[in-house]
């Protein structure tokens, strides 16, 4: 199983256009963007309520 993990900084290296990390940044959200991302793992699941993608907790990940 390959794992994508995105953090606030890649947000903004993709937001900012940061180089070099940019093109990296815009490659992680096309992934998602063709729903190839399985689910996301946060804190907070009320965020992501709403997602097409599938969300849960570290703990919930590490159960599976």
């Amino acid at each position: 199983m390959n794992k994508l993990f995105i953090d606030t900084n890649i947000v903004l290296d993709l937001l900012g256009q940061r180089a070099p990390f940019y093109q990296d940044a815009a490659k992680l959200f096309s992934l998602a963007d063709r729903k190839e991302v399985k689910s996301i793992i946060t804190r907070n699941l009320r965020d992501f309520k709403t997602s097409a993608i599938p969300a849960m907790t570290a703990g919930q990940y590490l159960q599976k």
